[in-house]
């Protein structure tokens, strides 16, 4: 989960260095483009780690509380839910970047 909760946070970074790059897309469009690309391989990432979380999870628990898998599992769908919206981010910007090119 901490992985993870890394990668939302350089995800959110990606972001910020994105946005004033759209006021001249232009001028930008090559750094608009890698943004974007590692992006969708950040959240990618996560989706790797989301699986893998919950195989160990349900491995850990399986003979213990049910109820610790059922919040562990909530809280990594969580987080790749964040990760899932960077990545709409990444596609938005790429749709702008597209129409204005």
């Amino acid at each position: 989960m901490r992985e993870i909760g890394t990668l939302i946070v350089e995800c959110a970074n990606l972001v910020v260095r994105a946005l004033p790059l759209l006021q001249s897309i232009g001028h930008n469009v090559s750094m608009l483009t890698q943004i974007t690309e590692e992006l969708t391989k950040l959240e990618g990432r996560v989706d790797d780690l989301h699986d893998i979380g919950l195989k160990e999870l349900f491995l850990k628990h399986r003979d213990a509380n049910t109820m610790d898998f059922i919040v562990g599992a909530e809280i990594y769908d969580h987080l790749e839910k964040v990760a899932d919206r960077f990545d709409d981010v990444a596609n938005e910007i790429n749709s702008i970047v597209i129409e204005q090119v």
